[in-house]
């Protein structure tokens, strides 16, 4: 029995959101032959169980919010968060950025909670694909959260604010998925870090895992484990952290099929 693990955007789906047919037919056809089958992504549960029972896949694992969450055999585990304290700082300091950049916080419930109203109107007409808007405000959220997403309005301004980001919150881990969007998530937080969670609780030989991603938050999986798959569209210093290029999860899952009968 292996277990397989996929990043979701810009791996797993495509630009609109949508998971390809001989990817979904590769993937049920690996859990038939009894194999594990699951997601590790920055977005929250909510969405990742919604996305694959639409094509009739049930996840045996899901690893949430760049790392904080976990889902395993029916459990819900916190791994990392971030305090309230540390939520209100960030979100009062970038208060003055509005026309550039606009932060929330998704809970495991797929709901996006903003510090405005102003903010969440400027998001519903610029990310209307977020879909879930919480009605209530981040100050009413008294519990730490998952992560923190910044919305970057100018791309051309990503650098910048990825460096202000570093610098101004160094008691926090700073990424940059895609082009305008930054994560925030506690310090020592990353998928590899719930993954040795599961491994360590769950007794799984880490050598018949596999993962596929094509960001810079999957580099601490291509660090962690050997037989590692990464999608030919990422930037060459992603390339270069992963064991194989692919040009699709059901390109990879195959040479996991022919690896194990190797």
């Amino acid at each position: 029995m292996t277990l397989f693990l996929s990043d979701v955007d810009g791996t797993l789906t495509d630009g609109n959101g949508r998971i390809a047919m001989q990817d979904i037919e590769q993937i049920k056809k690996w859990q038939e032959e009894g194999n594990l089958f699951g997601l590790v992504t920055g977005r929250d549960q909510t969405y990742c169980m919604t996305l694959l029972r639409f094509y009739g896949i049930t996840p045996d694992c899901l690893i949430t919010s760049n790392g904080a969450n976990t889902f395993f055999q029916g459990k819900n585990f916190s791994i990392d968060s971030i305090s309230k304290m540390q939520t209100d700082d960030l979100f009062q300091k970038i208060a003055p950025f509005q026309k550039d950049v606009i932060g929330f916080v998704t809970l495991e419930n797929g709901m996006h909670y903003f510090y405005s109203e102003k903010d969440k109107r400027i998001m519903k007409e610029e990310q209307a694909h977020l879909k879930y808007f919480a009605v209530e405000l981040l100050e009413q959220i008294n519990h730490s959260v998952p992560k923190i997403s910044i919305f970057v309005r100018d791309a051309a301004k990503m650098e910048f604010y990825l460096k202000w980001f570093k610098k101004n919150f160094n008691d926090l881990d700073v990424v940059s998925p895609s082009y305008d969007y930054i994560e925030i998530s506690q310090k020592g937080c990353h998928k590899a870090k719930a993954l040795d969670f599961l491994i360590g609780n769950f007794h799984i030989d880490e050598n018949k895992i596999g993962f596929i991603g094509d960001g810079s938050n999957d580099v601490p999986l291509f660090e962690r484990l050997d037989q590692t798959y990464v999608m030919a569209h990422a930037p060459s210093h992603i390339r270069s952290c992963a064991k194989t290029e692919v040009a699709s999860v059901s390109e990879a899952l195959k040479k996991e099929r022919e690896r194990e009968h190797v």
